[in-house]
C-alpha cells in the first residue's frame, strides 16, 4: 500500500485495508515460517510530526504456523500492534549524529527507540513494508501448537501412527 507524504493530511490520515493471504504469503516465506489461513486486515493512522511520519495501528493475520516440537501446523490469530516512525535519510548517510567515516568500523549502541525508525527516500512510502517489519517482529521464534506439547518423541507421551510395515514388530518381546 503506497502512501504519499504529500497526501497526507495535517490532522492525518486514516487507513484501513485488507492483506491478501498472498502476501503474507510471500512475507512468511521469505522467513522460512509458514503460510497465511485466510485474509487479514490492517487499520492504521498516519500522521506528520514535523518532517518525520508516524504510523500507528493494528493488523489482525490469520497464520498458519509449524509447531517447533510436533511439526503440526496449526492457526494462529497474530495481532501485530504498529507503532513505527519514518523520516527523511541524513544528508551524511550516517545515523544522523556527526561525520560518518566509509573506513569506520566504529560500534554504535542501539536504544529501543532505535528499532522502530526506518527511512525515506522520495515521495512516498510502502506501508506494507512497515507492516512486514513488525509481523515478523511479532512471530514467536519457537512457535508451539499447544503449551503442554509433548514432541515427536514416543518416550515422552506424542502418539504417532504405526507404520503398518513395522506393526509385526511391536509383538517381540526382548527380556
Amino acid at each position: 500500500m503506497l502512501i504519499r507524504i504529500l497526501e497526507i493530511p495535517v490532522d492525518g490520515k486514516d487507513l484501513r485495508d485488507v492483506v491478501k493471504p498472498e502476501w503474507v504469503d510471500v512475507a512468511l516465506g521469505k522467513a522460512g515460517r509458514g503460510i497465511v489461513g485466510a485474509e487479514g486486515e490492517i487499520e492504521a493512522r498516519v500522521s506528520k510530526v514535523g518532517d518525520k511520519i508516524l504510523v500507528q495501528g493494528r493488523a489482525q493475520l490469520p497464520v498458519l504456523l509449524e509447531c517447533t516440537r510436533c511439526l503440526v501446523g496449526f492457526e494462529v490469530d497474530l495481532g501485530v500492534d504498529i507503532t513505527h516512525m519514518l523520516e527523511p535519510r541524513p544528508e551524511d548517510g550516517g545515523g544522523g549524529g556527526g561525520e560518518a567515516d566509509e573506513d569506520s568500523e566504529e560500534e554504535v549502541e542501539l536504544d529501543g527507540g532505535d528499532l522502530d525508525v526506518s527511512y525515506i527516500e522520495g515521495p512516498e512510502f510502502d506501508l506494507s513494508d512497515v507492516v512486514r517489519e513488525h509481523m515478523h517482529l511479532t512471530l514467536p521464534m519457537n512457535p508451539l501448537c499447544k503449551e503442554e506439547c509433548a514432541g515427536l518423541c514416543d518416550q515422552c507421551g506424542c502418539s504417532a501412527p504405526v507404520d503398518p510395515r513395522w506393526a509385526g514388530l511391536a509383538d517381540i518381546k526382548l527380556n
